[in-house]
């Protein structure tokens, strides 16, 4: 059975990976640009092609030098802390939906049966660029 993530996840994905390709062109980094290309490529694919590749964007994301004053990576830091927030909700809602669905009443009279299964969506935490305190 497909599973599917929600919107507001997919779309804090979306951001993320056209805010990496535009910071690559405005840097010139084309290893970053393949790699946000690749999120872009993977965003109908399997959730685990969607993992790895949002996994190789944190990477290659973490690998830039960031400074205070790099105002082409403040999208990418912006979205990344989108990312992040969408995905503890999300996965936040799936643990609940899971715990849910244990509860004696639920399994009885099978209110879940006709729904998917929901299931984490498990990528390295994207938060990039200074702390701010």
């Amino acid at each position: 059975m497909p599973r599917h993530r929600p919107a507001a996840l997919d779309a804090a994905l979306l951001r993320r990976a056209v805010a990496a390709v535009d910071a690559a062109d405005d840097m010139g980094r084309p290893e970053l640009r393949i790699l946000g290309r690749a999120a872009l490529a993977r965003e109908d694919g399997t959730a685990v092609e969607r993992e790895n590749a949002e996994n190789a964007l944190t990477k290659g994301l973490r690998d830039l030098p960031y400074t205070l004053d790099a105002p082409e990576l403040a999208g990418v830091i912006a979205t990344s802390r989108r990312v992040s927030l969408a995905r503890q909700i999300h996965n936040d809602l799936v643990r609940d939906a899971l715990a849910m669905r244990g509860r004696r009443l639920v399994r009885v009279f099978g209110f879940g049966r006709r729904l998917t299964v929901p299931a984490y969506f498990d990528i390295e935490d994207p938060i990039l660029g200074p702390v701010m305190t």
